[in-house]
């Protein structure tokens, strides 16, 4: 799934926030929370300490991009930083923004599942994807206002995908009725999402 997400090969329903040359951000769309994005290596490897100096002098200024702007545009005000090397996809960060409504399930980040788990299963209404597309949006469209040190900007650095296209592809993978006993530890279809937390070693 991570490889054609990152080749361009499949469309990501949301559309992009920002690619740059060596990695793809995009909405997560397994967990229907406005603002939580996913930054994805378009290289298949799984541990930090495999980036290029390249790609490690491109990675950070990248998530500081979207942090700001994840503040300026959508009052996220803390996130979640969780980074996971035992996974068979390629090397990616979850930016978990925490909302007030998460404070039912503590502070620490043992409250980032039930809050995930809570969202795919309680927060896939018409309304709420409409939310998430809306953040999708502003995103992509602040963040085009951004272009890379070295001059590189992609396709995905411009805001092509309205809201109204975004929500309609968001609830093609949401779907309103589904089912809400899935947990959190079962691992997503391949045709869903590539932001699983759980899954077998890469190597």
């Amino acid at each position: 799934m991570s490889c054609e997400i990152t080749s361009g090969r499949r469309t990501v329903p949301g559309g992009a926030v920002q690619e740059t040359r060596f990695f793809h951000a995009h909405q997560d769309v397994a967990y229907p929370i406005p603002g939580q994005i996913i930054v994805t290596a378009k290289r298949h490897f799984c541990f930090l300490t495999e980036m290029s100096q390249a790609e490690t002098s491109e990675f950070l200024p990248l998530v500081q991009r979207i942090r700001r702007e994840q503040e300026r545009q959508l009052g996220i005000e803390h996130v979640y930083y969780i980074y996971n090397e035992d996974t068979t996809h390629h090397f990616h960060l979850w930016m978990v923004p925490r909302y007030p409504w998460m404070a039912r399930f503590g502070k620490s980040i043992e409250a980032v599942r039930p809050a995930l788990r809570h969202a795919r299963e309680q927060m896939s209404s018409e309304h709420h994807l409409a939310a998430v597309a809306e953040a999708a949006a502003k995103l992509r469209e602040s963040l085009a206002r951004e272009v890379e040190p070295d001059g590189h900007c992609d396709r995905y650095l411009r805001p092509e995908t309205t809201a109204s296209v975004a929500r309609e592809a968001l609830r093609h993978v949401i779907a309103p009725n589904q089912n809400p006993a899935r947990s959190l530890d079962r691992p997503q279809s391949k045709d869903v999402s590539n932001s699983d937390i759980d899954n077998p070693r890469c190597r």
